[in-house]
């Protein structure tokens, strides 16, 4: 692909950031008016909003590190430009589905939320980890290694279902 950009990067990242405080916000919100149907559901919710906190700080951090890395190999930048794209869109379905007279969200989005959550927070760690690696080389070799390989496919699939999910539930 080789279309990555740092700007387009770093701002992507600042505004997955103020999203997730947002939608943070918006599921505390929820949370205190006792619109929740159960204990397991406001629990689970609860669980959400605070590891929303967390995917914003690995957010911002990514960020940094975009801004301020050495080099940027070409497949690395190719996946956080293709994560940060998957990852906006379906925390934006998410904070969408939080607004008043759209029905919330049920047990299932929440769990599906919380892997996307967990997974595109493992994938901003893994892409701060290669950023301040030195060279091209050092990146695309760990980019290379399964276990990065195995974080990476975990934030696109976790986008994708939590994506198709959301849209089988609006139509």
């Amino acid at each position: 692909m080789g279309t990555f950009s740092r700007t387009s990067a770093t701002t992507s990242c600042s505004a997955l950031s103020r999203t997730a405080q947002s939608t943070a916000a918006k599921i505390q919100s929820v949370l205190s008016t006792g619109d929740v149907g159960d204990d397991a559901l406001r629990k689970q919710l609860s669980v959400a909003s605070a590891r929303l906190e967390l995917f914003r700080h690995h957010a911002d951090q990514l960020g940094r590190c975009v801004a301020d890395a050495p080099a940027v190999d070409l497949q690395l930048g190719d996946s956080l430009t293709w994560i940060l794209a998957d990852c906006s869109n379906a925390l934006q379905s998410v904070a969408d589905r939080l607004e008043p007279g759209t029905g919330g969200l049920d047990g299932d989005a929440v769990f599906l939320f919380e892997n996307f959550v967990a997974a595109c927070s493992r994938f901003f760690v893994l892409g701060s980890q290669l950023l301040i690696m030195e060279t091209e080389q050092e990146q695309h070799s760990k980019l290379a290694d399964r276990s990065a390989s195995v974080i990476v496919a975990a934030a696109h699939g976790a986008c994708h279902r939590l994506l198709a999910f959301n849209y089988a539930t609006e139509n």
